[in-house]
């Protein structure tokens, strides 16, 4: 009756916290429900039973005491949860001080980190190239439609200068394909008409915001880039101004390379590198020139076509001023920016607010900004308490396991092996996680709540979500447990029974030993010890490693009367005076016996000094270490599981 009391006033002051500062938990019992008095019900009956099952129904009936003929899976957790409970009790100052810890890192976790759905701004990790090296924000026109998007940008940063990049379109027309395959959009021709030249492309821009968005300064060899106000001006490829025979001020005609009519005369007033044009890039990343069809595959009366940036010497740069009636299309918008703070901001908002994947470009980066949906995490500074929290728990644990090792012994001597050991201890995490978590739980809620009603702390935001609010309290509960896996493994590792834990040698180890090894393998196991062993040789000591490295093989032996089963190391020093042996682990056992016998064979190949000592005491230490956490943590599971076993 008592128990029941307790639980019940513990449970509706926990309900009540909930019901106070859970968001969306009202849902469960709405005030106004028709049907709310009998959802209490139904609630309160579920508790009872629930009740009766964990304190009744399980330790009396369902979990008769465990035996060593048949021991009962729920009598064995029952006494797990029996044994844990009251060694908890036994250390109160402990067990309140680790409870207190749990409950202000779940604390931490419900009042200052908050996880909310939604629509999150990401930069990408990895940059493009690009050859901007003032701070820009730009945007790919070809995948949004240009003009609504240009009202936009000036709605929401109040008509910001803008830099436009006109690209003419590409056609694939078989009747001006050139001698390598590329198509032709327009002709470059003298004056005089004697001279022509073949342009795959036209790049048309706004002189003095262009060249602050990508220096195209940089790559004229001849001239000058125009001024706005020179709209019949153009730049040329060294290629072409060789080709025809023109330089700086001479004058050209643009043809139509379909009609070879003049569509007009233009300046050269610059001329740029063919080569540096091919490796300009653009604030998106993409190739700064413009894109061309070239002919991949003629089959028939049928070609195939393939879209390629143009050749950098087939290219002109023209002020779109007085180009503007040709038929180009508008490839990309940049936003320049003073600062790159300023860029960062500008590319925020235009993600954010008109859902755009815009490029951030500077210092020869370019990062893609876009919105997505996903979880947005504020307070992460919390997680620094929070780890503390946790790493005290664990060195709780292990200085528990110090002070606990009698008792360890006697639940060996009882008959528990290693494995009830390490689950008894993860078993009292797991009361020490629903104890505290549950308490850290409805404190965290509490103390949200009150410092955002009552603005207690100045500046600190805290949101509360019915997600995070839940999930908080199993991740907490859920480190609990990762913390004490590890002292628990080592609380494992002393109730070895039969083993020793130091290993001696007996006699001169420079010359070759053997000896017997203080433990057995059952016959049904030995594939999986043999197995076991090699592989944490292996990965103790592989053998490509720099220093100490081994090689592993296993032999059978087949005489009669006797099996025998060797696991050969050979082990070696690399350095200028190296040192080797051959570790042999002997498994040997008659045709009637059920228990593999172990041996250790040490043949010395090479000797140099301390460095052979060294060698035969580093990997005959790691032999132990397999063995004893064979028999510590694996065996057990066999033994359980026989049909696991590689050799049943």
């Amino acid at each position: 009756l008592f128990r029941f009391l307790v639980s019940s006033a513990t449970t509706l002051l926990g309900f009540y916290l909930l019901y106070q500062f859970h968001p969306g938990f009202a849902i469960i019992l709405p005030p106004n429900d028709p049907i709310m008095l009998r959802k209490l019900l139904f609630y309160s009956s579920l508790y009872v039973a629930l009740f009766y099952l964990v304190f009744v129904e399980v330790p009396q009936n369902l979990a008769p005491l465990p035996t060593p003929e048949k021991p009962h899976f729920w009598g064995a957790v029952s006494m797990a949860f029996h044994i844990a409970a009251n060694s908890l009790r036994k250390r109160k100052i402990r067990t309140f001080l680790t409870l207190l810890t749990v409950i202000l890192s779940v604390t931490a976790f419900i009042a200052f980190i908050s996880v909310t759905p939604g629509l999150v701004t990401i930069r990408s990790l990895w940059a493009r190239k690009t050859s901007a090296i003032n701070p820009s924000v730009s945007t790919d026109i070809t995948k949004y439609l240009s003009y609504e998007y240009r009202e936009l940008y000036d709605e929401l940063l109040g008509n910001p200068t803008m830099a436009y990049l006109y690209k003419s379109r590409p056609l694939p027309r078989a009747s001006t394909v050139d001698d390598e395959g590329w198509v032709n959009l327009y002709i470059l021709r003298t004056v005089d008409g004697k001279r022509e030249y073949g342009i795959q492309g036209m790049i048309a821009i706004t002189p003095s915001l262009e060249r602050y968005i990508i220096p195209l300064d940089s790559i004229i060899v001849k001239g000058r880039l125009m001024q706005d106000q020179e709209k019949d001006c153009i730049l040329i490829s060294d290629e072409a101004s060789q080709v025809l025979d023109v330089g700086v001020n001479d004058y050209v005609v643009l043809c139509d390379s379909l009609s070879r009519r003049e569509i007009m005369k233009l300046k050269v007033v610059g001329i740029f590198s063919s080569n540096d044009m091919e490796g300009l890039y653009d604030t998106t990343g993409r190739a700064y020139r413009t894109y061309s069809y070239r002919v991949a595959e003629i089959t028939g009366d049928r070609i195939s076509w393939q879209l390629v940036p143009s050749k950098g010497s087939r290219i002109i740069i023209a002020n779109y001023k007085g180009v503007f009636w040709l038929n180009l299309k508008l490839s990309r918008i940049a936003i320049p920016a003073n600062t790159l703070s300023e860029a960062e901001e500008i590319a925020n908002s235009l993600a954010e607010y008109l859902d755009l994947g815009v490029s951030l470009a500077y210092q020869g980066k370019s990062f893609l900004i876009s919105q997505l949906t996903g979880y947005r995490i504020t307070g992460m500074t919390s997680i620094v308490p929070i780890a503390i929290c946790y790493l005290i728990i664990a060195n709780s644990m292990l200085t528990s396991i110090y002070e606990r090792r009698r008792e360890f012994s006697i639940f060996s001597a009882l008959g528990l092996n290693p494995s009830h050991i390490k689950y008894l201890l993860i078993t009292e995490a797991i009361l020490l996680g629903l104890a505290g978590g549950g308490v850290g739980y409805l404190a965290g809620l509490s103390l949200a709540n009150i410092i955002v009603r009552g603005k207690l702390l100045f500046g600190l935001k805290i949101n509360i979500t019915p997600m995070w609010a839940t999930t908080s309290l199993v991740l907490s509960m859920l480190l609990m447990i990762l913390s004490v896996i590890y002292p628990a493994e080592k609380a494992s590792l002393q109730v070895v029974p039969s083993l020793e834990r130091k290993w001696r040698f007996k006699g001169n180890i420079k010359k070759t030993y053997t000896g017997d090894l203080p433990s057995r393998v059952e016959a049904y196991l030995i594939n999986d010890f043999i197995s076991f062993v090699r592989k944490r040789i292996e990965a103790a000591f592989p053998p490509y490693a720099l220093y100490l490295r081994s090689n592993t093989r296993v032999e059978e032996i087949k005489k009669e009367g006797l099996h025998r089963i060797d696991l050969i190391i050979d082990a070696e020093i690399i350095s200028e005076i190296s040192s080797s042996a051959e570790f042999r682990i002997i498994c040997e056992k008659e045709i009637e016996k059920r228990f593999y016998k172990l041996k250790l064979n040490i043949k010395p190949i090479s000797i140099a000094g301390g460095r052979y000592k060294w060698l035969v005491y580093s990997v005959t230490d790691e032999i132990r270490k397999a063995i004893l956490a064979w028999q510590a943590i694996y065996k057990s599971k066999k033994r359980r599981f026989p049909w696991l076993s590689t050799n049943h």
